[in-house]
């Protein structure tokens, strides 16, 4: 995959997937704005990292909540760097409570961090989008919004199902103007939260076709599928990076063939 002259901005790209994301993309060509919303340290080890491979890269910080802290980095990134063409929002933060126990705090930080700080950075970038020619957008999400394993991630999955759906309505709305928007919905990482009532780590990837949590980087290589010039007529999709976990459900089993 060729990023080369191209300009991206990655969200929560401090560490984890947005951070493998930053860095790949770099190694694909790009000039890359490294955001971080409460970790300017960690985005500057990034951006560090990404200048010693001989790209450009700037350390954003910004709280995706607020419009004018958007359209101050989004101005920034284009005044630094240039037009943003690949955008890529990898914020995973969770509330992992019972529902019943949810404050409303909890409430909106999710749904702000997750769904309106998703339509506030995709819509500033779109507008530039627009204007320079076209671009690609992908919007981290996960499986979480499509099936129930943790009765406490009721209020995380349901912003990241209304991520999963802005994605498809972006795509849909602004396809004239050559923009593509999808989602990568990941299954479950390390550091994840663990089903309510498991035993932990191993009883969770025995839900796992796979047998095995995955990892940022795989989750990385999707996003970098979708964003790039190799995936031109894919857009409003879904991209599913579970190991084959919402294949089964929970505590399913697969039966075996009896041999002669």
């Amino acid at each position: 995959m060729d990023f080369g002259g191209k300009v991206a901005l990655v969200t929560a790209a401090e560490d984890g997937v947005g951070r493998e994301v930053a860095l790949r993309l770099a190694r694909a060509g790009a000039d890359v704005a490294v955001h971080s919303d409460s970790d300017p340290s960690g985005a500057s080890q990034v951006a560090a990292e990404i200048k010693g491979m001989g790209r450009r890269a700037l350390p954003v910080q910004a709280d995706i909540r607020d419009k004018a802290a958007v359209d101050s980095m989004v101005a920034l990134v284009r005044r630094e760097l240039g037009v943003i063409a690949v955008l890529i929002m990898c914020g995973s933060k969770y509330v992992a409570r019972d529902f019943l126990e949810t404050t409303v705090e909890e409430w909106d930080l999710m749904w702000d961090t997750h769904l309106k700080g998703s339509f506030l950075l995709t819509q500033e970038v779109c507008r530039e989008m627009k204007e320079s020619g076209g671009g690609s957008i992908v919007l981290l999400s996960s499986t979480a919004s499509q099936k129930v394993t943790n009765s406490d991630l009721a209020v995380f999955a349901s912003a990241k199902a209304g991520q999963t759906m802005l994605a498809k309505s972006l795509a849909f709305g602004l396809a004239e103007y050559n923009i593509r928007a999808n989602a990568v919905l990941a299954g479950p990482l390390p550091g994840d939260p663990l089903p309510a009532g498991g035993e932990g780590e191993s009883t969770l990837v025995q839900t796992i076709p796979q047998k095995r949590l995955g990892t940022p980087a795989e989750v990385a290589a999707a996003c970098l599928f979708l964003a790039s010039d190799e995936a031109p007529f894919i857009t409003g999709a879904d991209l599913v990076i579970d190991g084959g976990h919402t294949l089964a459900t929970t505590g399913a089993t697969r039966p075996r063939v009896q041999k002669d």
